[in-house]
């Protein structure tokens, strides 16, 4: 009986067993199903990595483009030589031709006895104003490139090309000899704006059409001014020489200062008496002897026929012209910046629309910025926007009003 009983307890016990044994181990079908899916699930994933990289890389691409998008442009920079070029510093090339280098790879070169100054430097190029002579100038094409040359009253725009220009501020006359591409030149006497291309060549000149009237009263000087010249006496006029023979004429100093020779053309008016040119020679005549004085280095010399062109022919054209070159003289030759905005004022409220009226607003900004008269020149840049937003002045016009 306890035999029987016994063996009956362990036929129930392995009966047990195997249940739990059934019961923890699923079947083969079962565990099957899930190893498969396993390693689809490890399949998937392998897939997706090389996805998940790419798009993480454009993601750091593009967030890198953002920040170069966004980031300030960097100016350009300009050498002559090994010299960094100054922004207002002027450029002279005396008796060798003068090359100045741009960080774009563009270039230009002032040919002998030519003078320009570097009004502005950006980004997108450059502002150069040619003040006599010749400069070449060869400016690398990139997209939204812009050039400006100002000569006087004319301004030549430029995104990329290669071409030639001459100012002669006697004559008031500009050249343009294109080489390759293309410009704009725009100016006071011009109804709209002249566009060269490919090999075209065009001259332009705004000179004034200057009135002879009687000697008249002296204009009132500019309050703040520089004193006038003193008057010519009649005793100053020299008596006239023999006049030479034709063969034996040397070219007198008009002649001169049109072929361009200023220190020739200055030393021939010292010999026929410069003081009494200054009494007896015309209005278009006592302009281009002032201009002939400046230009061959002598401030003096050029004040006096300026004053005189004002005295004797005061109310004409050439009489404003001369109030403009004497601002000139204060600003570029005694640094008097007061004095030439006076200067500049008084062209200005003769000849609000006259051929150098942009330039006179433009250095009249100009010296009130350097003067540190923040007020006016923050009037004066809005009054220069307004009316020139393009302007040579515009750069700095635009940084006076927060633009």
């Amino acid at each position: 009986m306890s035999q029987a009983l016994s063996h009956l307890t362990r036929s129930v016990r392995a009966a047990q067993d195997q249940a739990l044994h059934e019961r923890a181990r699923p079947p083969v079908e079962e565990r099957l199903a899930r190893v498969h899916a396993e390693l689809g699930r490890r399949d998937v994933a392998r897939r997706r990595s090389p996805l998940v990289a790419v798009g993480a890389g454009l993601a750091v691409a593009a967030c890198v483009a953002l920040w170069w998008s966004l980031r300030p442009p960097t100016p350009l920079t300009a050498v002559a030589g090994s010299q960094p070029v100054a922004l207002e510093q002027w450029l002279s090339s005396g008796g060798a031709a003068h090359e100045v280098r741009f960080s774009d790879g563009s270039t230009v070169t002032l040919a002998p006895q030519s003078a320009a100054r570097l009004l502005h430097l950006d980004a997108e190029g450059a502002t150069v104003a040619l003040e006599r002579g010749t400069l070449h100038a060869a400016v690398v094409h990139r997209e939204r490139a812009r050039w400006l040359v100002a000569a006087g009253p004319f301004e030549v725009r430029v995104t990329g090309t290669t071409f030639e220009a001459s100012y002669d501020p006697i004559r008031e006359q500009l050249e343009v000899r294109m080489f390759e591409g293309s410009v704009s030149v725009s100016g006071a006497c011009l109804t709209s704006p002249r566009a060269l291309a490919g090999s075209q060549a065009a001259t332009f000149r705004c000179g004034p059409e200057l009135a002879m009237p009687a000697p008249a009263a002296a204009l009132p000087e500019p309050p703040g001014a520089t004193p006038s010249a003193p008057a010519v006496s009649a005793a100053a006029v020299r008596a006239p020489a023999a006049a030479p023979t034709p063969a034996e004429r040397p070219p007198g100093w008009m002649e001169l200062a049109r072929d361009g020779r200023f220190k020739l053309a200055l030393a021939a008016a010292e010999a026929e008496g410069f003081s009494a040119l200054c009494l007896r020679e015309g209005g278009d005549a006592l302009l281009e002897l002032g201009n002939v004085a400046r230009l061959a280095g002598n401030p003096a010399r050029a004040a006096e026929a300026y004053q005189a062109l004002r005295q004797r022919f005061a109310g004409s054209a050439g009489a404003s012209a001369a109030a403009f070159q004497l601002g000139r003289l204060a600003f570029d030759g005694a640094g008097n910046y007061d004095a030439a905005r006076r200067w500049f004022a008084a062209y200005l409220s003769e000849q609000p629309g006259g051929a150098f009226a942009q330039e006179a607003l433009g250095r009249t900004l100009e010296a009130e910025h350097r003067l540190g008269l923040r007020e006016q020149a923050t009037q004066t840049a809005a009054q220069y926007l307004a009316r020139h937003p393009g302007g040579a002045h515009a750069a700095l016009a635009r940084s006076l009003v927060g633009e």
